[in-house]
């Protein structure tokens, strides 16, 4: 499928950093994008990648790069409140969560002003992988069946008011 409408809430269009085009957006830590018709990942493989250049991580709690939450299905990846790891949230078959606050990467040092490609993949029907810079960070099995983000997912925030936003580019 195609997304076809966002809707941007304080996050800005910034020239002082970019990896590609001369611009990046920009959040502050309060600041997110929402997608109103992104289609169901479902069972199928997929993979998602992106750069990140943090501007606070250091006692910034958690910072969520993506989420999507409804009732009984739940996706989320960002950087854990603890220890600043990767972390993937899905829901099991039955609409648990799977994860409760694991799996965890292994990477938890990130330098402020550096760029860091991030890629996840569901590798499988039971296995979602993701690596920073081209390294493997973690591969998680996982319940297998649907995983969906069709609660209005955001880019660069938790969703239900839970103030878990990107601090960074």
């Amino acid at each position: 499928g195609t997304i076809t409408s966002t809707t941007v809430t304080g996050m800005t269009r910034s020239s002082a950093q970019s990896k590609f085009g001369g611009y990046s957006a920009l959040s502050d830590g309060s600041e997110y994008i929402t997608f109103n018709d992104v289609p169901t990942i479902g069972s199928s493989l997929w993979g998602l990648d992106f750069w990140y250049r943090p501007t606070n991580v250091s006692g910034s709690g958690r910072q969520t790069f993506f989420a999507g939450v409804t009732d009984g299905q739940w996706f989320s990846f960002g950087l854990s409140e603890s220890d600043t790891k990767l972390q993937l949230e899905v829901a099991d078959d039955n609409g648990g969560w799977q994860s409760l606050g694991t799996p965890k990467g292994a990477k938890n040092s990130w330098n402020t002003g550096q760029w860091y490609h991030i890629a996840i993949a569901r590798t499988s029907d039971t296995n979602v992988s993701w690596y920073v810079d081209g390294t493997l960070d973690k591969s998680q099995t996982i319940a297998s069946g649907s995983i969906s983000a069709t609660g209005v997912p955001r880019l660069g925030e938790w969703g239900g008011d839970q103030s878990w936003y990107i601090d960074g580019y």
